[in-house]
């Protein structure tokens, strides 16, 4: 990570327009109710560098263009950082009642966010060649994704300690995403709920396993960024993230 400030977030809500989703990636029969949220859970977009196609810049802008990347995922909330000018963005792309299958045993009762980039199991695997690069940018990405989770599921009427856990703990088979999110999204995760992103309201529980027979905790690896006093790998003494909006969360995003 940099020292470097990032760039404001840019926020855009896009639950209004069409979703690009395949007929395997939700069900038009099934719908949550909000109320009934129990957290979050961290994935990853398992791929290096997230691009925007040369005619949706130009007609929307890169960072919208980026932002409607979501709406062909099952990501309730898509967060990342444009390949061009490295703006972190963040876009809520699916109604809380839409029933995507981006979760596993988590698609009922817990909202997704999807973070942009492929991001190795621990660290220790970590090649500059193939994995995204943490950045104080993408930090400010995931923090504002996670700040708005918090705010949709307080919307929402939703209760109780509502818990930030991983792909990994809501596995439903054998051969199921036990590496998802990976190490560096964790850390970023730590590191935005201790700076206060979301309030108090969302929490990392490293335990909660949703069906003992296939989820899987949290491996040491990962637990230790739990600790305040954990040498950071991403240098976390980063300047203070402008969480300004750029495409603000409710509002219609520009699509003239």
């Amino acid at each position: 990570m940099t020292r470097a400030p990032a760039p404001a977030v840019q926020v855009f809500d896009l639950r209004g327009e069409p979703h690009q989703l395949r007929r395997d990636e939700w069900t038009r029969f099934v719908e949550r109710d909000p109320a009934e949220l129990r957290g979050v859970v961290l994935h990853q977009w398992a791929a290096k560098s997230v691009g925007t196609m040369g005619h949706h810049r130009a007609r929307y802008g890169e960072p919208l263009a980026l932002a409607r990347r979501g709406l062909a995922t099952p990501y309730a909330i898509s967060c990342g950082v444009t390949a061009l000018g490295g703006v972190p963005v963040v876009a809520v792309c699916h109604p809380l009642e839409r029933y995507t299958y981006s979760s596993d045993a988590g698609n009922a009762h817990y909202l997704s966010i999807g973070v942009m980039g492929l991001f190795p199991y621990v660290e220790g695997q970590r090649s500059e060649q193939r994995h995204t690069p943490p950045s104080v940018a993408l930090l400010a990405a995931v923090s504002r994704a996670l700040e708005v989770a918090a705010e949709l599921l307080d919307e929402a009427g939703c209760g109780g300690d509502l818990k930030v856990i991983t792909h990994r703990q809501c596995a439903n088979g054998p051969s199921d995403h036990f590496a998802c999110p990976g190490e560096a999204v964790v850390e970023i995760a730590a590191l935005a709920l201790r700076d206060g992103a979301a309030g108090v309201s969302l929490s990392l529980d490293p335990d909660l396993v949703l069906l003992p027979k296939f989820g899987r905790p949290w491996p040491p690896e990962w637990r230790r960024h739990l600790r305040t006093d954990q040498p950071k790998l991403l240098a976390t003494q980063a300047a203070p993230v402008d969480r300004g909006v750029g495409g603000q969360h409710g509002a219609d995003p520009e699509v003239g």
